[in-house]
């Protein structure tokens, strides 16, 4: 088994098939345009099949049902909102879910200005999530991490359509404890564009 997809361009590198294998066969790799790829260990590969079975490309149900649909915003706290993207409505979500013992899991940049993926429990951390990123955040062994605590934790977990996908299609079943939000998504730009951006701002400002 060499690759997962025939067409690597039609992978979301949600990182599922990186999650579910039990051989730690798959490693996620950043391809020539920056983005991460799964690439297997042929040496460690048993060919279970299991990536391809949670693979959220190679097994989407569309469905185009929506029983409802709501609009809204934080009217009660108007400086929150306008310090927000999406009406402060993440906040309040994810302040209700670690006032109910939960944990929140969104992406925030790092100190070395790599957008990842983190988890929170804590109210005076929800400002590290907060805002809109438009860029392809590193998802490492967040599944895994879900997947541990999800039993007995309410989880709240935020990033592309892809990505939820992903956690769903790898965690086979439905959980009252978990809570997704997803984002309207055209596609995120490369991380190595991002870091070629970064080091032509720090250029600029030692040479000014």
């Amino acid at each position: 088994m060499k690759n997962i997809l025939e067409n690597k361009n039609n992978c979301c590198g949600c990182t599922a098939c990186y999650n579910i294998c039990p051989k730690n066969a798959i490693s996620m790799v950043l391809d020539e345009e920056g983005f991460k790829r799964p690439i297997i260990d042929e040496d460690k590969c048993v060919n279970c099949g299991l990536c391809k079975k949670n693979c959220p490309v190679l097994n989407s149900t569309e469905n185009y049902s929506i029983n409802k649909c709501y609009v809204g915003y934080n009217k009660s706290d108007i400086s929150r909102m306008n310090n927000a993207s999406s009406g402060s409505i993440f906040e309040l979500i994810a302040e209700e879910v670690i006032n109910q013992n939960g944990i929140v899991i969104g992406a925030c940049f790092n100190n070395q200005n790599k957008l990842i993926h983190k988890y929170i429990n804590n109210i005076s951390d929800i400002n590290k999530l907060k805002g809109s990123k438009y860029l392809e955040s590193d998802l490492n062994d967040i599944f895994k991490f879900i997947r541990s605590n999800i039993k007995s934790k309410k989880i709240l977990f935020v990033g592309t359509p892809c990505q939820v996908a992903g956690l769903k299609s790898f965690l086979k079943y439905n959980n009252d404890n978990l809570i997704c939000l997803d984002l309207f998504c055209h596609g995120v730009p490369s991380p190595k564009l991002f870091g070629k951006y970064i080091k032509e701002m720090e250029k600029n400002i030692t040479t000014h």
